[in-house]
């Protein structure tokens, strides 16, 4: 993102991946640190944000946590190809592949 992306008025959504392959360094036996693979998405929006979930990124995507729901999910569920931040939320999903 550039300097002037931060500043622009209309930008009010951001969604980050973590990418659990690209851990840098290695564990005391030598061996690579991996885990899985995140993508949080953050809607500072006061409508609700559509997202195109990432294929090459990962996938399945899971949802661990959505900020609209009064409890976070008691299982993960499968989010299919579009995934949705309501109002001023924040959604956690995760690819263990």
């Amino acid at each position: 993102m550039t300097d002037q992306d931060w500043n622009s008025r209309h930008a009010r959504s951001l969604g980050v991946f973590l990418n659990g392959k690209a851990i840098p360094g290695h564990d005391d036996r030598g061996r690579p640190i991996v885990d899985d693979s995140f993508l949080l998405l953050f809607n500072g929006h006061s409508r609700a944000v559509y997202w195109t979930l990432p294929k090459e990124f990962g996938g399945p995507w899971q949802l661990l946590v959505d900020t609209d729901r009064l409890l976070p999910e008691a299982e993960p569920r499968e989010i299919p190809e579009r995934a949705v931040t309501r109002a001023r939320t924040v959604v956690v999903l995760r690819s263990a592949s």
